[in-house]
């Protein structure tokens, strides 16, 4: 490093242990690391260093307790401290702050983000403050030399190359720093059981291809779709595969236009409200449910959803306000079908044939965690091999309840949507395939006239009445870009899953062919694109509100 980055010893040493005081009360870590950065370039004395940096995190750590036994209270109402300060955390520490304060104080350091929140509250809650104060001299004691001198020892090795790219001088200590920093909080962060967990369900998705993003799973479809064009001469004949959907249902549809063509005996009760304003949905929704004789609790998602987003079961009118706050575009209501069971019947029918098949059932199984009593609810799902998968989802959704412990053999459903995305699981369901319902799916999809492909949503409450094909109700059906999600089941396979979706894409450019030969039109590219961007334009807000 050059003589810019050399603290001055002539300055005394009483200025350089000021100094890196100072740069403590900033950023511990960082300055830990950069004034071993300074060690290993034999830029300052070893001992100056670390002493100096131990004093500046044991001065601070104290005036962190300080703050929070003299000035607590009223720091609660600032913002950025509720934000990391909730009341449950206070509670939490206030129990174990006296019972366990050297476990919490060491932990703590491996826990970066922790110490802020834990200080405060150990001045505000703690009642033996001598306890709390000897551990934070053990902690630092312990915990700067050898932050600072793994610094100073790693330094060189990192340094060294950047001389070379940077030149010496300040960009390259400023990167070293930020290297080693980013290290560091790495190391540290996996000392979290969560984050671990978490890290673990990301890498694993790599090879659990149900799990990877739609865009890149769809790549081998897309291209089968591009030879399909190429065979029957134009993408636009899939438009015509649903001619009563507004573009056989691509995108943009209205689920509840869809189901008015149904039977109503077949379908969930539903209705849907376009009014923009809050306080006139509320209204509207009041209105009906005073007609219809409806209670809570209900059903509420987009008229133009997909994938499972904007979902949301709603007890009250507090979730109802908050649901029209958040989401200003047209929306289904409707009644909660409770199941248990809930179904995606993928049917298909040729124009020119007198009868349809059922191509495929998905059997979706609802997560659901059963209580141990000693488990709270966040360790349950962290602990699960499968649900780890989706901790980043049940973690946000269930957050008010993770500390809960349920008791010995209490259930506790992680998801009531029957989305893959929103971590429900996905099965083959064949053996839910009999003569009796499919001549019932049939039936009902030949009464809507121009429908001849896409999927049912149902729930129902008895397993072998549905095989028989009754007592089911339609929650939605999807046109055209719905899936054959059976393909998700774990036990599937990923040449299985192309093959399966490459067929149902035969079929669908199939029908549209057979329909444009008879006549139906096609749609209009611009038609298209308008509606795609409108749709996307509505998904505002709805990333707040899915269940």
């Amino acid at each position: 490093m050059s003589d810019f980055l050399t603290i001055d010893t002539s300055a005394g040493l009483t200025q350089q242990t000021i100094a890196i005081i100072t740069g403590a009360f900033i950023s511990e870590d960082m300055t830990c690391i950069a004034v071993g950065l300074l060690i290993g370039e034999d830029k300052i004395n070893a001992f100056v260093g670390v002493f100096a940096c131990f004093l500046g995190i044991f001065i601070g750590d104290i005036l962190l307790w300080a703050a929070g036994r003299f000035f607590g209270r009223s720091m609660l109402s600032m913002s950025f401290v509720s934000r990391l300060l909730t009341n449950r955390k206070l509670d939490n520490f206030g129990e174990l702050i006296d019972k366990r304060a050297a476990i919490i104080i060491f932990t703590s350091r491996f826990m970066p983000g922790t110490r802020l929140p834990l200080y405060l509250a150990a001045g505000i809650l703690g009642k033996r403050p001598f306890t709390f104060l000897f551990w934070f001299l053990v902690a630092s004691v312990v915990w700067t030399p050898v932050l600072v001198l793994s610094a100073a020892y790693i330094g060189p090795s990192i340094t060294e190359p950047l001389k070379q790219w940077f030149g010496f001088g300040l960009p390259s200590f400023i990167v070293a720093v930020i290297i080693i920093f980013v290290f560091y909080r790495f190391i540290t962060s996996m000392a979290n059981r969560e984050r671990r967990i978490l890290l673990y369900s990301s890498i694993s998705k790599v090879w659990k291809w149900e799990f990877w993003p739609v865009w890149f799973f769809y790549l081998p479809v897309v291209l089968w779709i591009v030879r399909l064009t190429a065979k029957y001469g134009n993408p636009l004949v899939l438009t015509t595969v649903n001619p009563a959907i507004l573009h056989s249902g691509i995108v943009g549809e209205r689920k509840s236009e869809i189901l008015k063509h149904l039977p109503e005996q077949w379908i969930v009760p539903t209705f849907s409200i376009n009014e923009e304003e809050p306080s006139d949905r509320c209204k509207r929704l009041n209105d009906e449910m005073a007609d219809r004789k409806w209670s809570f609790p209900l059903v509420l998602k987009p008229d133009t959803g997909e994938r499972g987003e904007g979902f949301k079961l709603i007890t009250g009118m507090d979730d109802v306000k908050d649901y029209f706050e958040s989401y200003s575009a047209p929306v289904v209501v409707q009644v909660y079908h409770p199941g248990p069971y809930e179904a995606g019947i993928f049917y298909y029918r040729f124009p020119d044939k007198k009868k349809g098949r059922i191509f495929s059932i998905t059997d979706k199984g609802f997560p659901e965690i059963v209580g141990d009593g000693k488990s709270d609810i966040k360790s349950l799902i962290l602990s699960h091999k499968r649900y780890c998968l989706k901790a980043d989802v049940f973690l946000k959704r269930h957050k008010d309840v993770l500390d809960k412990v349920l008791c010995k053999g209490e259930k506790m459903s992680l998801a009531i949507a029957g989305n893959h995305c929103q971590g429900t699981m996905f099965l083959k369901g064949d053996h839910l395939i009999t003569p009796a319902l499919e001549e019932r799916i049939d039936k009902i999809s030949r009464e809507f006239n121009g429908f001849y492909f896409g999927r049912f949503d149902v729930r129902y409450s008895d397993t072998e009445e549905f095989r028989s094909g009754e007592n089911f109700r339609i929650v939605e059906l999807n046109g055209l870009t719905s899936e054959s999600a059976d393909i998700y089941d774990p036990d599937f396979g990923l040449m299985n899953a192309y093959k399966k979706l490459f067929r149902q894409w035969n079929i669908a450019f199939e029908i549209g062919s057979l329909n444009y030969k008879s006549g139906v039109d096609l749609s209009k590219t611009k038609d298209i694109l308008k509606i795609i961007v409108t749709h996307y334009k509505k998904r505002k807000g709805i990333e707040k509100i899915s269940d």
